[in-house]
């Protein structure tokens, strides 16, 4: 049982990776919705991360990809798992200029660092870090 598992969670970071590389291959102009669905609906764990580290959040909201972020948040997914590189999805939708997807984070408690707030020109968040 443990072997099928172990294939099974194999199986999805082959397919989460495959997101990731759309994800961060231009391919920014349509939801991966569907595929998280489809995935999550077959036993995939929200907090699932690519074998690079970065959480199905943190790779929507690089696309600012809203629809699939407010599903990953309304199934549970923690928001603020930093990737490898210890860059949190706040952070990664900040600097990607992903405005839409940064307002759902700040919509959910989340205060971007100084530098994430910098990125966001949102002087009234830097002055209150000052």
């Amino acid at each position: 049982m443990a072997a099928a598992q172990e294939e099974k969670t194999r199986q999805f970071i082959e397919r989460i990776d495959t997101l990731a590389a759309y994800t961060y291959d231009g391919g920014v102009s349509s939801s991966f919705l569907g595929d998280i669905q489809k995935m999550v609906d077959e036993g995939l764990d929200v907090d699932a991360q690519s074998s690079y580290g970065n959480s199905l959040v943190a790779m929507a909201a690089t696309r600012g990809d809203v629809e699939s972020l407010k599903y990953l948040i309304g199934k549970g997914a923690k928001i603020d798992t930093p990737n490898r590189h210890r860059i949190t999805p706040l952070q990664l939708a900040a600097f990607s200029g992903r405005k839409a997807a940064v307002d759902v984070f700040i919509d959910k408690g989340c205060t971007p660092d100084i530098f994430g707030a910098t990125a966001l020109a949102r002087v009234d968040l830097v002055a209150d870090m000052l």
